[in-house]
Formats: structure tokens, sequence, C-alpha cells
């Protein structure tokens, strides 16, 4: 059975923790009640698979037709799993930059990388 101060220290808590979560956690190494800016922060973990699977499904199952929404879904379930199994897992810039470039890249993909020339000079169309 609860006693009335453990009860008193379980309201104090849920306080505290609802200040918390209304400034932002702080970043590691920042003052006491400094919230993190979400620019600073980066991407979630479910923005990056999105990011991820949007043109990994164009390049590998362009057939499938999956769309943005569908990726954002899976990119949203196993960012959650990412966040419960590696809740300290950052995949930093560097994936930033190659999902860019895949973002670039993936679609052109098994495309000529010039452009054929017609017999009479004129170019043909990819």
């Amino acid at each position: 059975m609860a006693s009335v101060n453990d009860e008193n220290l379980a309201g104090k808590a849920a306080a505290l923790e609802g200040e918390l979560l209304g400034e932002g956690v702080g970043a590691p190494g920042a003052a006491p009640g400094e919230a993190i800016d979400q620019a600073q922060a980066g991407p979630t973990n479910a923005e990056l698979l999105t990011a991820l699977l949007v043109p990994t499904f164009a390049i590998m199952a362009p057939a499938w037709r999956v769309t943005d929404a569908e990726c954002a879904m899976l990119g949203e379930a196993y960012g959650a799993v990412m966040d419960k199994y590696f809740p300290d897992f950052s995949l930093g810039v560097e994936l930033t930059a190659v999902l860019a470039t895949l973002a670039v890249f993936g679609p052109r993909v098994g495309r000529p990388m010039k452009q054929e020339s017609a017999p009479s000079g004129e170019t043909i169309q990819a």
C-alpha cells in the first residue's frame, strides 16, 4: 500500500517530468533547463529511414509502386523500433549526405549517362 509520502513524490515526479518535456530535454553538456533547438537536433530515425526507403524502393522495386506515404509508414514503424532498442543511436550528417545522394542518383540508375545522337545530328530524348 502506498503511503501519503510516496503519492506526494509521485506527484512531484510527474510535475517535474511535465516541466522537462514542455521545455525540451537539454543537449548533452548543456545547462539544466536549456532546450534543444529542433534544427540542431537533426532528423529523427523515422525521417532518415523514410528518406532511405523512398529511393530504395524506386531503385530496387519500381514495379511495386510503393508510395511515399507507405515509405513514411514503414519509416515511422521501424524508427520507433530503433528508438526503443537503440536509444542513443545517431545516424549523423554522413548518412544524411548518403541519403541525399541516393535521392538524386537513385531515379537515374539504369539510364544512359549521355544522350544518344541521331544520324542527322538531332538528339534523341531518353
